[in-house]
């Protein structure tokens, strides 16, 4: 989790401070001059006891908590991800959608809520994961080891399981057309893991 949160916080850095404007809340070069001098120094004083409240810093006229969002949901979408470590990571809602995670090791990652649709699994480990309410359409999970993943909810439309670990898998409410290699039971026939 420290890794994919220092990889995060660097990209986020080099991008922002490559392509954007940073607009900071407190700049004591008051002027713009690149130099603390007097003439900055007095402007401080002009505030000397007056409230302080500083505004979010802000990255092309977007907060940063913002920008952290669009950059956490944005980012990962048809990246080659191959062989990536993201064990036990918090990736809950995170978009993967046709992103190569080929041999990946998402053992134990929260996934809830995540779009991996059309993503590219081949034996990805997904032992232990949380894929509740995943939207898993047209994913390749091939030889992929997803035992004791828990699926509940989660769409696996058009899915490729063939040769996939499926041990222990939680199946509950799962949407299961045109999936192959699904192995759990749809009584009713409709469509849905019961």
């Amino acid at each position: 989790m420290k890794n994919v949160l220092f990889f995060a916080l660097t990209l986020f850095v080099t991008i922002a401070s490559a392509q954007n404007e940073i607009t900071y809340p407190y700049n004591p070069d008051s002027d713009g001059d690149q130099y603390v001098s007097v003439s900055d120094v007095l402007s401080t004083i002009s505030s000397f006891g007056s409230e302080f409240n500083p505004a979010e810093i802000q990255i092309d006229g977007v907060g940063l908590g913002e920008f952290i969002l669009e950059l956490q949901n944005q980012w990962p979408s048809g990246a080659n991800l191959f062989g990536a470590n993201l064990s036990y990571a918090d990736l809950s809602g995170v978009n993967f959608s046709n992103a190569d995670l080929t041999d990946a090791d998402l053992t134990g990652s929260n996934l809830f809520g995540a779009d991996i649709s059309g993503a590219i699994l081949v034996d990805a480990n997904l032992g232990g994961a949380n894929l509740w309410n995943a939207n898993l359409t047209n994913a390749d999970l091939r030889y992929a080891d997803l035992s004791y993943a828990d699926l509940t909810g989660a769409n696996l439309t058009g899915a490729n399981l063939w040769n996939a670990n499926l041990t222990g898998v939680t199946w509950t409410g799962v949407y299961i057309v045109g999936c192959y290699g699904c192995d759990c039971i749809d009584a009713d026939g409709d469509n849905y893991c019961d």
